[in-house]
């Protein structure tokens, strides 16, 4: 989280291509997606097993 709103502030301040800032905020949401998505699989497993 930290990095994507890196990226934001430096698009904003111009200090960062506004193309690069999209690719990395990019990136990073499909992170938290995968990171979301398996914790959703983990937790499935164990409510399943109690």
């Amino acid at each position: 989280m930290n990095y994507g709103l890196e990226l934001i502030a430096r698009a904003r301040l111009g200090e960062a291509d506004t193309n690069d800032a999209l690719d990395g905020l990019w990136e990073v949401l499909i992170n938290i997606d995968y990171v979301l998505q398996q914790a959703e699989k983990i937790h499935k497993g164990v409510i399943l097993e109690n």
